[in-house]
């Protein structure tokens, strides 16, 4: 039973399928003409306090047979996942995963999602530690970063309110 003064956290990442375009050349970066935009391919996510990692990807959705493209149900449920958290942690999560998620909803007709409070590993990373890439597949595990931190806390944050050690709140 979750206590009603802490939080409600989501961890989640979602994955994107590439823009289509046509250029002049493979070393062209200039697309002349875009095919196809960018869509959702899946999200998977997991509620602080809780161990089950849940995904949803577009074949999960009955659209899928119909239009492989059509990203509109997978959109709705990460849209009604996304405004019930409190807090939303992800890796790059402040450039890509929100505006990737927050343009898609628009363009379905849903609107964008109101501004939440957020953790950015991807900002954490680059911000606190010199991995030679900050890719979250690259990290120490996160075992190792616990015991260099206090307790209560990883990289510097509180995760049960979202406050940094710095100062300021998100």
């Amino acid at each position: 039973m979750r206590q009603t003064n802490r939080p409600k956290v989501l961890f989640y990442d979602i994955e994107s399928s590439p823009l289509l375009g046509y250029t002049y050349g493979l070393y062209d970066t200039t697309i002349i003409h875009v095919e196809r935009d960018s869509h959702l391919l899946s999200f998977s996510y997991k509620w602080q306090g809780e161990r089950r990692i849940r995904s949803h990807s577009l074949p999960d959705y009955r659209l899928y047979k119909k239009d492989r493209y059509d990203d509109t149900e997978l959109l709705k449920d990460l849209h009604a996942l996304m405004d019930s958290a409190d807090l939303i942690v992800a890796h790059n999560g402040d450039r890509f995963d929100v505006r990737m998620a927050n343009m898609r909803f628009i363009q379905k007709g849903l609107p964008s999602l109101p501004i939440k409070k957020s953790i950015d590993t991807l900002k954490i990373a680059r911000s606190r530690f010199r991995f030679t890439s900050n890719s979250s597949r690259t990290w120490p595990s996160t075992r190792r970063l616990e015991r260099s931190s206090p307790p209560t806390r990883t990289c510097g944050l509180t995760a049960s309110t979202g406050t940094s050690r710095h100062g300021g709140a998100w």
